[in-house]
């Protein structure tokens, strides 16, 4: 069996001009993790981290606080299938849809209050998993996004063998869609996964071979309630 740890990146810039960056808590968030990690005894074989900035960056801050893999950008994988997806073009569709008049004042992503996003996002998201009369209009389809996640699952779990630990550093759309592959479950309930993941959190899914895949833990934030601080967790 092997085990892949599925890290959902630290607190990035939301809001920023660009978000593709972990702020001082998310580097936090993440070198916890690593301390966490190394308490527990859990080698780590192999390294895998999407295309983003904020996926490197995570997994800078997780090797800042494990101990003992001074190596580990020597076994560093770069996957672009564990990117996340396109939060602006899938809200920008789904309010040219729902409000036509804000569409029309030029609405986008970025003038979204947290409460808006709180409200609007997971019915943007299920509009995008389950519109199948507007696939192409989206700059990336959710089959596409869907096929190149379970695909970035795939990659990772063959780099391992029987008794080895996989550490993958994503997002919570894509740690989402391997979970919908894995469960079986509707768009509506991978919404309700990505909605729950903190920040810096992770999920372990063990692998027996094929497509063998069991979901062990999810949204696991022992090492940040550990440390006893509110702000540790975000969500976004």
């Amino acid at each position: 069996m092997v085990r892949i740890f599925f890290v959902r990146h630290g607190q990035a810039s939301f809001h920023a001009a660009d978000y593709d960056q972990l702020s001082e808590l998310g580097a936090e968030q993440s070198r916890l993790l690593g301390e966490w990690f190394h308490d527990c005894g859990w080698p780590v074989h192999h390294v895998v981290a999407g295309g983003m900035r904020r996926h490197l960056q995570s997994a800078e801050g997780f090797f800042a606080g494990y101990h003992g893999a001074p190596d580990w950008r020597d076994r560093l994988n770069r996957n672009e299938g564990l990117n996340e997806l396109d939060h602006r073009d899938v809200f920008e569709h789904w309010i040219a849809k729902e409000n036509p008049e804000a569409a029309a004042r030029g609405a986008k992503f970025g003038d979204m209050t947290p409460i808006e996003f709180e409200t609007k996002w997971p019915g943007a998201i299920c509009r995008w998993a389950t519109d199948e009369q507007n696939v192409d209009a989206y700059a990336e389809p959710w089959p596409i996004f869907n096929k190149r996640c379970v695909a970035a699952l795939h990659e990772a779990a063959a780099l391992g063998k029987s008794g080895e630990n996989i550490l993958v550093f994503t997002s919570a759309g894509t740690i989402s869609a391997i979970c919908r592959h894995i469960l079986g479950i509707s768009a509506e309930q991978m919404v309700r996964f990505m909605w729950e993941m903190t920040n810096g959190s992770f999920s372990c899914i063990t692998h027996r071979g094929g497509d063998h895949y069991s979901l062990s833990t999810f949204n696991t934030t022992a090492h940040l309630d550990r440390a006893g601080r509110a702000e540790l967790i975000t969500k976004k």
